[in-house]
């Protein structure tokens, strides 16, 4: 606290500390709280604020997680299918379970991150240009990708 108040005049045995020498980290204590409450939230201070962030993950964050590796799985295939940022393309899925629950809730975040057509491929005509298609395990679910090339710029 006294480091705090004045971080310019510290010592500790003797020792002149200079500004940034030294952070102060904050936990929440489980006195006085009960310790799940403790768990969920870490706790930063910057400019006298003191800031609790909730760190336990939702369904919401775990769905958007799967989300984002969705992304990155149809981004290393168009990789591996040797497609340029010019290529137009679509992208269709197939997929399982709960899968394919995260593919229709986050369809435009996936449609928008990958800058191309993310399709249902049970609800779509079947793609003619396929340049590589692959099925995959996304959290023990099935996924297949599918990509069309439309054009070539």
């Amino acid at each position: 606290m006294k480091y705090q108040e004045n971080p310019d005049d510290f010592q500790v045995e003797g020792v002149k500390l200079e500004l940034g020498e030294l952070r102060v980290k904050y936990k929440l204590g489980a006195s006085g709280l009960n310790e799940e409450l403790a768990e969920k939230y870490e706790a930063d201070s910057s400019g006298g604020i003191l800031v609790l962030l909730n760190v336990q993950a939702d369904d919401q964050m775990r769905d958007e997680g799967v989300a984002r590796e969705i992304v990155n799985r149809a981004q290393k295939l168009r990789k591996t299918a040797s497609l340029v940022p010019t290529d137009t393309i679509k992208i269709y899925y197939s997929a399982t379970g709960d899968l394919q629950r995260v593919c229709h809730e986050f369809g435009d975040f996936i449609q928008n991150t990958l800058k191309a057509e993310f399709l249902d491929l049970s609800k779509s005509s079947k793609p003619e240009n396929v340049v590589i298609q692959q099925k995959m395990d996304v959290k023990s679910e099935e996924l297949e990708l599918i990509i069309e090339r439309l054009s070539q710029i």
